[in-house]
């Protein structure tokens, strides 16, 4: 057995000792997240991340959405709306204001939902370019940054959760010498990522041949994803990525690849 490829099962979790999963007593070591997607008229991911967080007990939340949705979503407190583009995307302004609420957040999740236009794209990438802090990037978020992925890939503090579709375009955006396909046996993946995140500084998080992976650092952790409660559908929805910034957030001396190992299960 590749001694980089852990394998957890739901009656032998892994790294449990080392993460705490429960809600801190006080509020103020309870975090913060800033939670951002949605355009014109689709938005469900961003609010069932948002539900998630809040029902595990983040200290506080804060969602941030296009100003095209003011009026369609409740609002209340923590609910900011940012400027949008004409078809109802982010607009390329927005990043100043998000990334100045995200200075004080533990990590910021970009769950996607966001639209196709060029503007929203402009919108991610300088907020990326400016903003230190940690971020989760899913679902559409990944393909709008497809074109500048060589300039985060190597960034520390970032973690992608994305389909086997996307990793395919990534890998071929970065020129890597492996190429990656829809039908990659998993014994291949596990060793290209293993090889991928010893360069590349991030975490990845994805699907493929019913195990869900997680890498970083050239250490490997596969679930099966019929042991746990996601499906491949609702593995890349709001509930799923809320669950794993929440124990990002409350574990920060735990590497990333263990904390979303344990959102898995």
């Amino acid at each position: 057995m590749l001694e980089y490829w852990h394998r957890q099962e739901k009656r032998k979790r892994l790294f449990e000792s080392e993460i705490d999963a429960e809600k801190p007593e006080q509020k103020r070591l309870a975090g913060k997240l800033v939670i951002v997607g949605g355009h014109e008229g689709a938005f469900f991911a961003v609010a069932a991340a948002a539900e998630e967080a809040m029902r595990l007990g983040v200290g506080e939340v804060v969602t941030v959405l296009p100003e095209s949705l003011r009026g369609k979503v409740p609002e209340g407190d923590g609910v900011c709306f940012l400027e949008a583009e004409a078809s109802g995307g982010f607009a390329r302004g927005a990043w100043r204001g998000l990334t100045e609420m995200a200075k004080t957040a533990d990590l910021a999740l970009i769950v996607g939902d966001l639209g196709k236009n060029t503007e929203t794209a402009e919108f991610l990438r300088e907020f990326l370019r400016e903003y230190e802090g940690e971020v989760v990037l899913a679902r559409d978020a990944i393909d709008r940054m497809m074109d500048d992925v060589a300039d985060w890939a190597s960034r520390e503090n970032l973690t992608i959760c994305l389909t086997m579709r996307q990793l395919q375009k990534m890998t071929q955006a970065l020129y890597y010498p492996r190429m990656v396909t829809l039908t990659t046996p998993v014994n291949q993946l596990v060793e290209t990522l293993h090889k991928m995140t010893l360069s590349l500084g991030m975490t990845v998080v994805t699907l493929s041949g019913g195990q869900i992976l997680v890498a970083r650092n050239g250490e490997v952790i596969s679930t099966t994803i019929a042991e746990t409660a996601w499906t491949p559908i609702t593995l890349w929805g709001g509930q799923f990525l809320a669950r794993g910034a929440t124990l990002r957030i409350w574990n920060r001396g735990v590497g990333a690849e263990k904390i979303w190992s344990r959102a898995v299960l």
